[in-house]
């Protein structure tokens, strides 16, 4: 026998509306804050992407901050393809609020391995509680999302990002994970511009040891900046300097007459240098 009494019933209904009162104060304020914090993101990436700081023409630094600027247009850019996607995928699979989830996914992009959970899963949650839809429903968005999330993850960020660097994708996996490792999820977001830079330094290193002939550490120096490109097999040592050597010439400065001098002697590298000078016309339209 309870004694349960209809006060004891007020005074629990009491209780639990004030601590459904108290969740959602703590709710409404994490949200403003995250709100805020996203503001300040945009502000400062508006300000980073198109009132670059300006320093002196032809300087490493220089190298770092467009590398850098680079980096942040092609994550802006792939984030908000990735909302597009999710906000059409659950629009075609009659979820609720597909264009706020495709806004909170294109944030979360920027959140690598975690973002990409939580964007999946609430729109999922939602679903779930609504007697509306079906299991069949909440199992697709829940794959497809993951199928989206995992590919932009995986295949399409890495190579953008590879381009935009000048590194190999192989390389920009593995230094998310190396990186991952060492900081966490903050090593995972500055993962490819650290890559960047030290991709400068040893570009730049790579050319002055070649104008002053240095040839202590040129082979160590030729290895890690060839590993960083991609070329794992390329040699090393004065051979391979040598064979480098129109690639250390910035294509971008060629012009006609440099074009048809190097096609007389060798037609096949005039055909690359065109397409590696249409490739950066496109790139530099975009970006």
């Amino acid at each position: 026998h309870l004694n349960f009494q209809a006060s004891d019933a007020a005074k629990l209904l009491d209780e639990i509306v004030e601590q459904i009162e108290n969740v959602g104060t703590v709710v409404t304020q994490n949200v403003l804050y995250t709100a805020l914090q996203g503001v300040v993101t945009f502000i400062f990436l508006i300000y980073m992407l198109w009132s670059p700081i300006r320093v002196e023409s032809g300087s490493m630094t220089r190298e770092v901050f467009l590398s850098t600027s680079r980096y942040l247009k092609v994550k802006c850019l792939i984030s908000f393809v990735t909302g597009v996607s999710v906000a059409v995928l659950l629009w075609a699979l009659d979820l609720d609020l597909p264009v706020a989830f495709g806004v909170l996914a294109s944030i979360a992009n920027f959140l690598p391995g975690i973002g990409s959970v939580v964007a999946s899963l609430l729109p999922c949650l939602l679903a779930v509680v609504d007697v509306r839809k079906t299991p069949t429903q909440v199992f697709l968005a829940l794959v497809l999302q993951s199928l989206v999330h995992f590919t932009i993850d995986f295949v399409i960020e890495p190579v953008f990002f590879g381009i935009s660097v000048e590194i190999h994708s192989v390389v920009v996996i593995l230094g998310i994970w190396f990186f991952y490792q060492v900081w966490g999820v903050p090593g995972m977001l500055l993962s490819v511009p650290l890559l960047a830079v030290v991709r400068i330094v040893m570009r730049s290193m790579r050319q002055a040891n070649a104008a002053t002939h240095g040839n202590e550490d040129t082979d160590t120096i030729v290895f890690l900046d060839n590993i960083l490109e991609g070329r794992w097999m390329s040699s090393v040592g004065e051979r391979g300097l040598e064979d480098e050597d129109l690639e250390l010439v910035d294509v971008a400065t060629w012009g006609d007459a440099d074009l048809a001098a190097t096609a007389s002697r060798d037609p096949a590298v005039a055909e690359q240098i065109r397409a590696d000078l249409w490739a950066l016309d496109v790139w530099a339209l975009i970006f």
